[in-house]
This record gives structure tokens, C-alpha cells and sequence, in this order.
């Protein structure tokens, strides 16, 4: 196909939500003609409109199977938050029983809310609502402060609103937890990328120097930290 055969292609999968054949075509066609503004907007929005919905997706599932892990039916999710948010007042440690294939189990309001909030967040970052979504992963990793899925997300949001430092760290967190997983290692590289480019517009060249290695010390061949920190390096 050409160009505007993509274009046309892209635009009406766009239209019926299918987010992943009209991202590849306009990414064909962003291919052909890398300076036009019109396909970079429409392969954001694409990319954008994916993400949401991945995570709407997510959130929708974690409701579905929260009876079955926490013992608790979410019928809406705010009273949840609020119910469990008054029990932890009265007292942190509160609990309660549950059967579990004829096992009784003990499930703490703490875990409850926990993943009640993350559900919360994940709707905030569908909408680009990063202040929303760090108040409910701030709280949420008070109270499971291991789990990688929060920091995960956390790391993005902290990302979009340019605090490149929380998102090293809980990247790096995340790492700790499971260090065999590739994917937060890619995120780590990426936001040290990121970091040190809004280092170097600072005028911090020995900052951005410093992500630019660290970028390279977890991929030794990652093309743009090795431009990068070459381009750096000159202005010294």
C-alpha cells in the first residue's frame, strides 16, 4: 500500500477501537514520510488510545478476580476504598477471615485497600490524571511496598510528569524484587536516557554524563545512550 492508502486504513481502524492494526499502519506510513506532523499526531493518539485502554483492560480484570484473591466483592469502587480506608483508622492491623478452598485464611484491610487503590490508579492513568495516580500508588505501596505491578506504574506516572529520580528508584525497586525480568531493566534505561537529556538542557554535563553510563552499564549497545554520551562528552 502507499501512503495515503495507510492513512485512509489507519484512520477507520482507528474509528472502530482497533487500536493495534491502526497503530501498525500508521506506523507504515510514518515510515514512508518520517517529517509529517498529520501521521506523527495520529500514531500518537493511536499509541495513547492503546495504552488506555490497556489499562482500563487491567483495572476491569483486577476487579473481576478481587472476590477470589481478597475475599472482598467490589461493587463500587470508591465505597471499597472508603470502607477499608475507616477500618486501617481504627486500627492499622484490622483483619478478617475467609474461606479458601476450605482453608480459613486471614486477609488484612491492609492488602484490601492496597489493591482497591491500585485499581483506582490505573483508572486515573488511563486518563492522564499522573497526580491522581501517584496520591493512590503512594498510599497503595505504604501499604504492599513490594509488589512490582505498583511500582511499575508508579515509575510511569513519576515519568510523565518529569521526576525522573522517583522513577529510577522504584525501577531499581522493582529490579531488587526480580532481577531475572528484563522489562524493568528496559524501563531503567529509558528513564536514565530520559534523565540525562533534561540533564544536559540543564547545563548539568557531568549529570547527564553519569545516566548516560549508567544506561550503558545495563545495555552496553544501546544506540542512543552511546550518541548521547558521545555528544555530551564534546561539549566539556
Amino acid at each position: 500500500m502507499n501512503f495515503d492508502e495507510y492513512i485512509s486504513k489507519g484512520k477507520i481502524l482507528a474509528k472502530e477501537e482497533n487500536h493495534k492494526m491502526a497503530i501498525e499502519n500508521f506506523q507504515a506510513a510514518y515510515n514512508l514520510q518520517p517529517d509529517n506532523e498529520e501521521v506523527k499526531q495520529l500514531l500518537l493518539n493511536s499509541l495513547d488510545a492503546a495504552t488506555s485502554e490497556s489499562l482500563i483492560n487491567e483495572a476491569t480484570h483486577r476487579i473481576n478476580v478481587f472476590e477470589g484473591t481478597r475475599g472482598v466483592k467490589i461493587t463500587d469502587l470508591e465505597t471499597t476504598i472508603k470502607e477499608f480506608s475507616d477500618k486501617i483508622k481504627l486500627n492499622p492491623n484490622a483483619s478478617f477471615q475467609r474461606e479458601f478452598f476450605g482453608s480459613n485464611l486471614t486477609v488484612f484491610a491492609k492488602d484490601v485497600l492496597g489493591d482497591a487503590l491500585y485499581i483506582r490508579s490505573l483508572y486515573a492513568l488511563s486518563k492522564k490524571d499522573n497526580k491522581l495516580c501517584l496520591e493512590d500508588l503512594n498510599k497503595a505501596i505504604e501499604y504492599i511496598p513490594d509488589n512490582p505491578k505498583f511500582l511499575n506504574k508508579r515509575g510511569i506516572a513519576s515519568e510523565n510528569i518529569g521526576d525522573y529520580d522517583q522513577a529510577i528508584t522504584d525501577y531499581k525497586k522493582w529490579i531488587e524484587i526480580m532481577p531475572d525480568d528484563n522489562k524493568p531493566k528496559q524501563k531503567l534505561v529509558t528513564a536514565y536516557c530520559n534523565r540525562g537529556v533534561i540533564r544536559f538542557k540543564k547545563g548539568d554535563l557531568n549529570g547527564s554524563i553519569a545516566d548516560f553510563e549508567a544506561c550503558l552499564k545495563i545495555d552496553a549497545n544501546n544506540e542512543q545512550a552511546i550518541g548521547c554520551l558521545k555528544f555530551v562528552k564534546s561539549k566539556q
